[in-house]
């Protein structure tokens, strides 16, 4: 990593998930794709070939860390899983603006979990989603409520990893600053007195 990025970088050597796991985890390595090297845990983690790894949730690891603005998210179908323990980012005053997440709704199903939780997650919020286009849709979609949670899922490409652009429109980050913090009450009306010269020069 070169000097300029590390000072603005820091990495923290945990997975994330819905709960501490402490120890019993380990990354597995598939030799045919690197890229898809995942987390798991229990007995099918002693012949990991990737080594042992400790999982927090992002609700603790971000318990001190300053406010999020862009946050971007890539856990091979584990979304879902660590959305369980994140609320805290979104529900403060100053929640992200953009989050980039991967999508593959029948990851759900691996945690029991329904495949339009993730979606009403941030749409419930005030957030709007932007399913980026693919060789076959040259324009994205976009799904800002429970019922376009739905259309999307009931016509979408079955088994696609789908890139979603998470965006939180101004006046909703405006509102969730104005929950916690509401504005200044204004200084009473001041009624203004008017001399007779002032009215003739306003031409009377």
């Amino acid at each position: 990593m070169s000097p300029q990025l590390s000072e603005r970088i820091t990495l923290h050597a945990v997975g994330v998930g819905d709960k501490d796991s402490g120890s019993g985890c380990a990354l597995v390595k598939p030799a045919d794709n690197v890229g898809d090297t995942h987390v798991e845990c229990g007995p099918s983690a002693a012949n990991a070939t990737g080594g042992g790894l400790r999982l927090t949730t992002l609700n603790k690891l971000m318990r001190r860390a300053p406010p999020v603005s862009v946050m971007k998210i890539d856990i091979e179908g584990f979304e879902p899983l660590a959305a369980r323990a994140w609320n805290k980012i979104f529900d403060g005053a100053r929640r992200p603006r953009i989050v980039l997440s991967e999508y593959r709704p029948e990851s759900s199903a691996k945690f029991g979990l329904r495949p339009e939780a993730y979606l009403e997650f941030f749409t419930s919020r005030g957030y709007t989603i932007l399913v980026q286009p693919t060789k076959k849709r040259a324009l994205p979609v976009k799904i800002s409520d429970a019922a376009g949670v739905k259309r999307w899922l009931e016509t979408r490409h079955v088994g696609r990893v789908h890139d979603l652009v998470i965006i939180l429109p101004l006046e909703a980050a405006q509102r969730a600053v104005g929950a916690t913090h509401p504005p200044p009450a204004p200084p009473p009306e001041r009624r203004k007195k008017w001399s007779f010269r002032r009215l003739r020069l306003g031409g009377f």
